[in-house]
């Protein structure tokens, strides 16, 4: 259970032989996992903490103590569930397949019955036009070459 509590010793935290006092000791030694504190960042301290950066300027810091595992690289995904990301998944899919259906039997679509374009639009078409909304990208209707396209995925940022 968190709680909330004031520092033993009422200090902000300095370098001792055998550690550090105040906030930055609890912090370090594991009684306190977070900070909310007027504290002002220094060279000693930055060397031990994780400071949060600021986005708004006053006197107020908060604190973590660093971690030191590895993030993993899947850890985008952490965030939401299983069933949430294959719910995804499948609405993607399923909204790709339904403008493909649509603009196919659209009498003003790119593939309408009854007349040939050069431009067709497909399934592959619309997975491309929907993945590319959902991670904000723009993209043109028909990229030519399937190496193109994931060219061209992997290569925006």
């Amino acid at each position: 259970m968190s709680q909330v509590y004031l520092v033993r010793d009422g200090t902000f935290g300095a370098p001792r032989i055998t550690g550090w006092t105040g906030v930055v000791g609890d912090l370090l030694d594991g009684s306190a996992h977070l900070s909310f504190a007027p504290l002002s960042v220094t060279v000693q301290r930055a060397r031990h903490l994780e400071f949060s950066d600021p986005y708004f300027y006053s006197s107020v810091s908060i604190l973590s103590s660093t971690r030191q595992m590895e993030v993993p690289l899947l850890a985008f995904l952490v965030p939401f569930s299983l069933e949430l990301w294959m719910a995804i998944l499948v609405s993607l899919n399923i909204t790709a397949f339904s403008v493909a259906i649509y603009e196919w039997l659209s009498p003003f679509g790119l593939n309408p019955w009854g007349r040939q374009r050069s431009k067709n639009f497909s399934y592959g078409s619309a997975l491309w036009v929907i993945w590319g909304l959902l991670f904000s990208h723009l993209v043109a209707f028909k990229v030519h070459e399937w190496g193109m396209k994931t060219i061209w995925r992997y290569s925006k940022k």
